[in-house]
């Protein structure tokens, strides 16, 4: 076959554009192919290294954005070492002082308390003393949750035996606070019923308060009646923005590096303290992780030292209390992205928040069922896989339209440029798409940092790939028209 003096001139400055198939398909393919390796295989753990600092970054700044409006609807007492040296205690303290203290809790009112200590000791002299104040709770309408121990502790069988006892009288419910981990993530939040050995199954914690308060004392929350059957685990969402009474307490604390005032609540200032503290050694940083707690959070203590029962009052009546321990020898720490390791009690007060704020639309972590069951690994490779195609329809694109002309440059500069408008668009695309999963599927977001750097890599690979096909001794054309490189 004769070419005509147009394709004869391309053929004479490459033989690669001759078989230009190289060019528009195996490209593509190449970029994707490394994507999928990358991300799905992960064999240099590109996916393990970049997966957790890109959910941190995603939810430290919506931590600004997540609404406050249950926010003081939920109340935090710890007994802590302040209220065991008060009561001269140790650890663990008499059931007889948790009693007093649940008792003057109840005093004041509180639509539901949830107990956050597993009654671990081997004494069960002085539980009768317990069990007189949870009959108190009982004939007071106020409902009383115990999150259960598991088998494998060493719970003694009496003190199981007793609440059992008195979960089945309807004075108490046995709950369960599981998480569910993964590797280098915060912990999920389990919401799936569970049976520990009690001879029933049991609700997690955060959904049993949510259906007991919902309606009844909180008519401004999500109160959604399809929370029930299989519940997908919930991807706990953190706030900012602390109770005022932290912010108060933390003024008067000298241990606390930072108050309420210097922490910035807007998205824009918050991102710009975020890079700020980057720059700062760790162990002097003072907003990242949070030190100041969300939940309005108190010691025991404060019962017994002569604070104003009205002051208490107003942040505990018709509130849900969360009843833990805060002592060094019992703590159990769990992930938070904006606070860092933070005591196992504020992960079922920010849980609970999450189903009062988002009800039924609560944010879980991707899919793991079925079809879709690895589409959280999948999600660049479909994205890039998108990418390729588009590149390979412009590259056809190109083919065409520089096939009559003189110089084979134009064309591999005319991709180059379309190349770089699409890298660029992707910088933009990709965290607004981890935008839209968040806020309309209610799934956590992408590996947005991960994809970011693949598309980088790619990027690179696919330059250099074209650059081969660059006539030897020719450098880009210098000036090439913006309708030859818009790709067009």
């Amino acid at each position: 076959m004769r070419l005509g003096p147009a394709a004869s001139a391309i053929h004479r400055d490459t033989t690669a554009l001759s078989a230009h198939w190289k060019w528009t398909t195996l490209g593509p393919i190449l970029a994707v192919a490394t994507v999928f390796v990358l991300t799905y295989f992960d064999p240099f753990a590109f996916e393990t290294f970049t997966e957790r600092p890109s959910s941190a970054l995603f939810f430290k700044l919506y931590a600004t954005l997540y609404p406050t409006d249950m926010r003081d609807n939920i109340t935090i007492v710890t007994v802590d070492d302040a209220t065991l040296d008060l009561y001269q205690q140790p650890w663990p303290p008499s059931q007889i002082l948790h009693a007093d203290l649940l008792e003057k809790i109840l005093t004041l009112k509180p639509a539901a308390v949830l107990i956050d200590i597993l009654f671990l000791d081997e004494r069960n002299d002085d539980f009768p003393a317990l069990e007189r104040v949870i009959n108190g709770y009982h004939r007071n309408g106020v409902p009383i949750l115990f999150v259960a121990a598991s088998n494998v502790t060493r719970a003694r069988k009496t003190a199981r035996e007793s609440l059992q006892r008195l979960s089945e009288d309807g004075e108490v419910l046995l709950v369960s606070g599981d998480l569910l981990g993964e590797e280098g993530l915060p912990p999920l939040y389990s919401l799936q019923q569970t049976r520990r050995g009690i001879g029933h199954d049991m609700t997690p914690a955060a959904l049993a308060l949510y259906r007991i308060v919902c309606k009844k004392w909180l008519p401004n929350a999500r109160c959604d009646q399809s929370l029930t059957g299989e519940l997908a685990p919930m991807e706990v969402v953190w706030g900012l923005a602390p109770a005022q009474f932290n912010c108060l307490r933390a003024l008067d604390s000298p241990a606390l590096p930072l108050s309420c005032e210097d922490l910035a609540t807007s998205w824009f200032g918050r991102a710009f303290q975020l890079a700020y503290d980057a720059f700062i050694p760790a162990l002097v940083r003072a907003s990242d992780p949070v030190p100041i707690p969300y939940h309005t959070e108190m010691s025991a203590s404060v019962f017994a030292i002569g604070n104003d029962d009205n002051e208490l009052r107003k942040l505990i009546e018709q509130k849900v209390v969360i009843y833990g321990s805060h002592v060094a020898p019992t703590k159990d720490l769990t992930l938070s992205p904006v606070h860092g390791l933070v005591d196992g009690y504020r992960i079922h007060a920010m849980a609970l928040d999450n189903l009062l704020t988002f009800g039924g639309g609560y944010i879980r972590r991707g899919s793991r069922e079925g079809f879709l069951k690895d589409w959280t690994y999948l999600q660049p490779t479909a994205i890039m896989t998108i990418v390729g195609l588009v590149v390979w329809w412009n590259r056809r694109r190109i083919v065409v339209k520089y096939a009559h002309h003189e110089d084979a440059n134009l064309a591999i500069d005319a991709d180059e440029a379309a190349l770089g408008w699409i890298h660029r668009s992707l910088l933009v695309f990709v965290p607004l798409a981890a935008v839209v999963e968040f806020a309309c599927f209610h799934v956590s977001p992408i590996n947005w940092l991960g994809i970011l750097v693949a598309v980088h890599i790619a990027h690179w690979l696919e330059r250099r790939f074209i650059r081969s096909f660059r006539p030897e001794g020719r450098e880009p054309t210098p000036s090439l028209p913006a309708s030859q490189g818009d790709g067009a």
